[in-house]
């Protein structure tokens, strides 16, 4: 944005004046030269030049998926148990485990 100064914009030997007329708008004259023109002053409203343009750029990117695990709890089972041997046909003992955990998953 520009910011001039009155003697710019008008000129050094021109001095602006505002009056208000019957309607309540506000005229501008110029005493330049010793002559008097009353003019609409122009509104005033910000125009696109005053701000800063904006430019979004987006890429295509391929959804993410996040997951984590999180042991909460374990629990462990053994049990003594007969069985036979399908080779020798005996009766054998064996003591088998059982784990159990419980596992929350986020995704």
């Amino acid at each position: 944005m520009v910011i001039k100064s009155m003697t710019d914009m008008v000129g050094p030997a021109a001095t602006p004046v505002l009056n208000e007329d019957k309607r309540g708008e506000s005229t501008e004259q110029h005493r330049d030269n010793g002559e008097d023109e009353p003019r609409l002053a122009p509104p005033l409203r910000p125009s696109s030049a005053d701000f800063p343009k904006l430019a979004v750029r987006t890429t295509p990117v391929g959804t993410k998926v996040r997951e984590s695990e999180k042991v909460l709890g374990e629990t462990i089972t053994r049990k003594t148990e007969e069985y036979v041997d399908e080779q020798t046909g005996e009766k054998r003992v064996r003591t088998v485990e059982y784990v159990e955990k419980l596992i929350e998953r986020e995704v």
